[in-house]
């Protein structure tokens, strides 16, 4: 190894730089014992980022127990190793014995953690069947973690093996499908209608997938969700059918006519309504009204405003 000497040096070109006089680089010894007493690095720590041979020696050592204990968190070696796709270390642990059906503090087994990156290796060697349907404090299974992370080959994985598609969480009444229409993912919806997901299933907050991938743009996701969705008798929300279910259908053709679209009319104040027409004061309040319940986030939700769905909802 090389470097030029600075003081004979200048470098103001790239050539200056090459004809530059280089002399030998002179390396230091450097003692061996020098990192002697360092802290060893712990078990959680290396089944996190991948540190086969100190699990091993962890697993062949008198001490081999610590494998099976939780950290404050509550969670194993394993679980680590499953979060962060080290499958030659999950494979270890599970040989040695390791329980894949040990959860942490969130209630989060292996399998779960596995699921949010979706290497369909690590799941094959964590799944089990009696847990592939448990669920974790929010009433998420291993699916619900796989469709939030968008993760395509995990969620076909987890539905050959028979994940209930059906499932509601516990702490808001969502599904599967409506985590996956809020993540955009067409191509997870799909697989999840394929295998019986419910597009007409009704969250606390009376909202449905469709409704959900409306809300966040995601139109392709309509187009599917509103024909599986056979049986809803308002699959698309959009000004037509807002009007519609507000009893408000006389001033459709008003609002046509001026191209006022979903977004647009959530812009007007009722002096905007009146200057488009809207002259009665009982039509033009309950516009206003349903306005103002969006821009404070209480707006009008698709189990409200559909008859099917909300006969469900109540």
């Amino acid at each position: 190894m090389a470097y030029y000497n600075s003081d004979e040096c200048t470098l103001n070109t790239l050539w200056e730089t090459v004809k530059c006089e280089r002399q030998l680089f002179v390396q230091m010894p450097v003692d061996k014992n020098v990192f002697t007493g360092a802290p060893a690095i712990d078990i959680y720590t290396a089944a996190n980022i991948g540190d086969y041979d100190v699990i091993y020696h962890a697993l062949n050592s008198n001490d081999n127990g610590r494998l099976l204990m939780k950290n404050v968190s509550g969670w194993t070696p394993l679980m680590y190793a499953c979060y962060s796709d080290h499958d030659r270390i999950v494979q270890l642990l599970i040989s040695w014995g390791v329980d894949v059906h040990d959860r942490n503090n969130v209630g989060e087994t292996p399998l779960m953690l596995a699921a949010l990156n979706g290497n369909a290796k690590t799941l094959g060697l964590v799944y089990k069947d009696y847990i592939i349907n448990l669920t974790d404090k929010r009433g998420w299974s291993a699916l619900f973690h796989a469709v939030s992370r968008r993760r395509q080959n995990a969620v076909a994985f987890l539905l050959k093996h028979g994940a209930d598609v059906n499932l509601v969480a516990r702490d808001n009444g969502n599904t599967v499908l409506m985590i996956a229409a809020a993540s955009g993912k067409a191509g997870v919806v799909k697989m999840l209608l394929a295998a019986g997901a419910d597009p007409c299933k009704v969250s606390w907050e009376g909202e449905t997938a469709i409704s959900i991938a409306h809300s966040y743009g995601f139109f392709d996701i309509v187009r599917m969700l509103s024909f599986s969705a056979r049986f809803c008798e308002l699959p698309l929300i959009d000004l037509h059918n807002l009007f519609s279910s507000l009893e408000l259908m006389d001033y459709w053709p008003l609002f046509q006519r001026q191209n006022i679209d979903m977004e647009t009319f959530y812009s007007l104040t009722e002096n905007n309504l009146k200057d488009i027409g809207v002259i009665r004061m009982g039509p033009r309040k309950k516009m206003a009204s349903t306005i103002l319940q969006w821009r404070e986030q209480r707006r009008p939700s698709h189990a409200q405003l559909c008859p099917v769905c909300q006969r469900q909802y109540l």
